[in-house]
């Protein structure tokens, strides 16, 4: 029984969990901020030029959610919904074009 115990505490702590405490809050963990609005924003650009949707969305949707003073706060919002075109997940790009158009008003 120790073994089985001792292989579930490993199996669940390799998870990914889907929420988590930022700011004594608890936030999705994709939006959490792993670098500076700067970086994560180099890291998005670089993403869309390689065509790496997924990641720029992640980097893109980060900024979106965290840093809504940054400069690149609103291209963020456009971007995203760029990278989640392309991914195909219309619903998603239409609400980021839709927060994007919000923000330009």
């Amino acid at each position: 029984i120790w073994i089985l115990a001792a292989v579930l505490f490993v199996h669940c702590m390799s998870l990914e969990a889907g929420y988590t405490l930022h700011k004594g809050k608890l936030v999705d963990s994709q939006t959490v901020p792993m670098y500076s609005a700067d970086a994560h924003y180099r890291y998005a650009c670089e993403s869309l030029e390689a065509e790496n949707w997924s990641e720029a969305s992640y980097h893109f949707n980060v900024i979106s959610y965290n840093f809504p003073n940054h400069p690149y706060f609103y291209e963020s919002k456009f971007y995203l919904g760029v990278a989640y075109f392309y991914q195909m997940e219309y619903d998603f790009a239409n609400e980021a074009f839709t927060d994007y158009l919000n923000c330009q008003s």
